[in-house]
């Protein structure tokens, strides 16, 4: 992999100063000051953000065609995709459903030796990318020397963002006001800076918010006439969590019923499903020569844990036999999965303890199997907190291109600094959060 400079530190006193301005912007936010922090974005070619915003762009397109396949409305598809049946509540009608479900996404993609591959789809306002890629570009901005900076490209997520918002609001024709409606109480979070740091943004954009929990949300809204506060609403928590972390979902449903329009619409999650890479990888009937190619490309071979025979890599295999078989060639996940939870790595355990998820996995039949890909080991600059000094390394990453309103909006990434080989998830002690700068040069 060609090499570009990224560090803003040339030495330990620069290291730092470095530390003390990501403390400052990162103040409030849950962040890991430990063993690393990063010492610079990471870079890549500008030929690899085309590439890889462009394959974003149309990958979402075709999730989407493959979501509306299934069936005529927003519910019928969730009972296809084996969603969980408390969230059926949360839709509304299905030309709204649509419209909204992917104005916000974000892919998790792989740059490995073949070249880029999207191993899941998160859709939703609540994914994690925009604030991040934010904050850390805002941080290179502040401190890389200038003449670095005028060879990279920095994206800014809550421009395009806001450009959308205003959009939508001109598309209902209503007001540019939105109420951040987000989850700082179940996430733990020590302030609300998280949220705060996007609204600044929009008030800075001319565009009136304020945050609210949703039961918050509910009872000012309600006091004050439908919808009259607040047209529009980012839902920056994501139900199936909600749930998951034993909350009541009447709040979720109340906001909808407001008269408040609430972004993005509940069939985002669909999208998110990992059956539906599946489909795509399976392929349909409405699907042309050119998207089956372009989806061999860019998704790793996937299928749905069902019993059936299947062609690998020009071979037929009982699926049961090629996944106990080929254990370290792959990846079992959850279809509702999130965060990391719900996905295993065949190469990281036990074959008894392998056979035995796979004879559960079977018989839910709410998983799928997808090929393990692996990255590249990414160049990556990092400094220690307390001595400032810094280190040059590489490290397998995955990559999360923030796509709104169809456009590239910032990308942000993950990094292993312990090359563990496992999931790359943020909830890993070893796994480091960054952006990514595309050179020009």
């Amino acid at each position: 992999m060609q090499q570009y400079p990224q560090s803003a530190v040339s030495s330990e006193a620069d290291g730092r100063d470095l530390v003390a301005e990501v403390r400052r912007q990162f103040r409030g936010i849950p962040f890991k000051w430990a063993p690393f922090v990063s010492a610079g974005p990471i870079v890549l070619a500008a030929e690899l953000g085309d590439e890889v915003r462009d394959a974003s762009v149309r990958l979402i397109d075709l999730v989407h065609r493959a979501v509306r396949s299934l069936a005529g409305t927003p519910v019928a598809r969730h009972r296809k995709l084996n969603l969980d049946p408390e969230l059926e509540v949360l839709y509304k009608d299905t030309d709204f459903e649509d419209r909204y479900a992917a104005v916000i996404s974000r892919p998790d993609v792989v740059l490995t030796e073949e070249g880029w591959k999207f191993v899941e789809l998160n859709a939703c306002a609540g994914v994690g990318g925009p604030t991040w890629v934010h904050l850390f570009n805002d941080v290179w901005s502040r401190t890389l020397p200038s003449d670095l900076l005028q060879g990279l490209r920095l994206e800014r997520p809550f421009e395009a963002r806001n450009a959308m918002l205003r959009r939508v609001a001109k598309e209902l024709e209503v007001d540019p006001r939105v109420a951040v409606i987000g989850c700082a109480e179940y996430m733990k979070l020590p302030t609300l800076r998280y949220y705060e740091v996007e609204i600044e943004e929009m008030r800075r954009a001319g565009i009136e918010s304020e945050y609210f929990e949703p039961e918050q949300f509910v009872q000012v809204s309600t006091g004050n006439g439908p919808g009259s506060l607040f047209p529009l609403g980012l839902q920056r928590c994501v139900p199936q969590e909600w749930l998951e972390n034993g909350r009541d979902l009447a709040p979720l449903e109340a906001m909808r019923n407001t008269g408040t329009t609430v972004l993005a619409s509940q069939s985002s999650y669909q999208l998110s499903s990992k059956a539906v890479l599946a489909m795509l990888s399976v392929g349909q009937d409405w699907m042309t020569d050119d998207d089956r190619e372009f989806v061999e490309r860019y998704v790793p071979w996937s299928r749905e844990l069902v019993e059936s025979v299947v062609d690998f890599h020009g071979e037929s295999w009982k699926l049961s036999q090629l996944v106990r078989a080929g254990q370290d060639c792959f990846v079992l996940k959850r279809t509702d999965s999130n965060r990391g939870n719900g996905v295993f790595m065949g190469s990281e355990m036990d074959p008894v303890a392998w056979r035995a998820l796979l004879h559960d996995a079977f018989a839910s039949g709410a998983w799928v199997v997808q090929e393990r890909v692996t990255s590249q080991r990414i160049p990556v600059s990092l400094v220690e907190p307390g001595s400032g000094r810094v280190i040059e390394t590489e490290a397998p990453t995955v990559f999360g291109p923030v796509v709104i309103d169809g456009e590239l909006a910032g990308c942000m990434a993950r990094f292993d600094v312990a090359n563990s080989n496992d999931v790359i998830s943020f909830d890993k002690t070893h796994v480091l959060m960054n952006s990514v700068a595309w050179s020009t040069r």
